[in-house]
């Protein structure tokens, strides 16, 4: 209409269409642990020709159902854009809560190697927030609750030991280690068998395998110890005693005699006269043996009575004269070493005495 009160009319046809209404499922649930993956289902109305996706954490990703994991947690915004076929858009929302995971680890003592039998410790690590210790020793035990824990394997085999943990938000982490169980059969050898006081005894221990992985424990009897394969003990007081060697939960003993040392004292210097025995049980000082097997005198021109007393008697040899120099030893108890000494006799020359008469061949009375 202008001013003139003359008029017209142009009519044209518009075409509304309806927008999409987008929204957004998420399976398992919008609260997870973190590295979980989770499942998103777009769903709309009218005919979607594109789904683009925003994980709110810098990633991204197209199609009507989707999956992601994040990796660290936190809470998220999830956003879907729908487009439809007369290009009309939506946009739909859903946060998502990702629970931070506890992280855990272990170690074994006194070894992840072990024999059958021995007591094995458990020791678990892991963040603060860990409210559930659960171990699988791998041999179809029971589950062992507890941070710290034992457990003792009956048969050899190679088993894996799994330490899952949880934390508040029922979010869990596993450790896993693999333990070996040997059957192992000790045994030793001593060299001396028998010893002596204050010889150096040998000790070689012995095993079925090879056990480089535990200790070699040794009780020698007498109130010492040592450790390792191959020891040395010196004793030095004579007795039996029990030796005894420990490895992983095997124990072996055995008795080892030590004897003690022969000690002799020939006594002290003497003298006589010519022609006259000499019995050493007169001596100032006697000789004296002790701890010995065997006796055995010598020296001289004489003879002994018996050689192989401690006290013999000794005869001189016609016209033996002077000092003469006695070897007494006494022969040590095997293996001990024989012990030596020495006196000293010395035969006096005796005067000789003779006579006469007058008259030689009668008196008268």
């Amino acid at each position: 209409v202008n001013d003139s009160a003359c008029s017209d009319t142009m009519i044209y046809q518009l075409e509304i269409n309806v927008l999409p209404m987008a929204d957004i499922s998420v399976l398992p649930d919008t609260v997870i642990c973190a590295e979980e993956e989770l499942t998103f289902n777009g769903n709309s109305t009218t005919n979607i020709v594109s789904w683009d996706w925003d994980f709110g954490d810098g990633n991204a990703a197209i199609g009507q159902n989707v999956t992601h994991t994040y990796p660290n947690p936190g809470t998220y915004l999830v956003t879907l854009y729908v487009e439809n076929d007369n290009s009309c858009l939506d946009t739909a929302y859903q946060e998502v809560l990702i629970n931070s995971l506890p992280t855990t680890d272990f170690t074994v003592s006194p070894n992840d190697t072990s024999c059958v039998g021995e007591e094995v410790s458990f020791f678990g690590t892991g963040s603060a927030d860990i409210t559930i210790w659960e171990w699988d020793f791998g041999d179809g035990s029971p589950i062992e609750p507890g941070q710290n824990v034992t457990h003792t394997y009956t048969t050899d085999g190679t088993y894996n030991v799994m330490l899952v943990v949880s934390n508040d938000n029922g979010c869990l982490d596993t450790a896993i280690y693999q333990q070996v169980v040997v059957d192992m059969a000790i045994d030793f050898t001593m060299t001396p068998d028998p010893s002596c006081e204050n010889f150096l005894v040998t000790f070689n221990g012995t095993s079925n395998v090879p056990a480089t992985f535990t200790q070699w424990l040794w009780d020698f009897g007498d109130g010492n110890t040592d450790s390792g394969q191959n020891v040395t003990h010196t004793y030095t007081t004579a007795n039996t005693y029990t030796v005894t060697l420990d490895v992983c939960s095997e124990s072996v003993s055995y008795q080892l005699l030590v004897n003690p040392e022969a000690i002799v004292d020939a006594g002290s210097d003497e003298e006589i006269c010519e022609y006259e025995p000499f019995d050493f049980s007169t001596s100032a000082i006697q000789p004296t043996a002790t701890d010995f097997d065997s006796i055995a005198w010598s020296g001289g021109l004489g003879t002994f009575n018996d050689p192989t007393l401690v006290v013999p008697v000794y005869t001189p040899a016609a016209n033996e004269l002077g000092y003469v120099t006695f070897m007494m030893v006494a022969y040590g108890i095997a293996p001990c070493y024989n012990d030596t000494s020495y006196m000293t006799l010395l035969i006096i020359d005796s005067p000789e005495v003779d006579f006469t008469y007058t008259p030689s061949d009668s008196i008268c009375v």
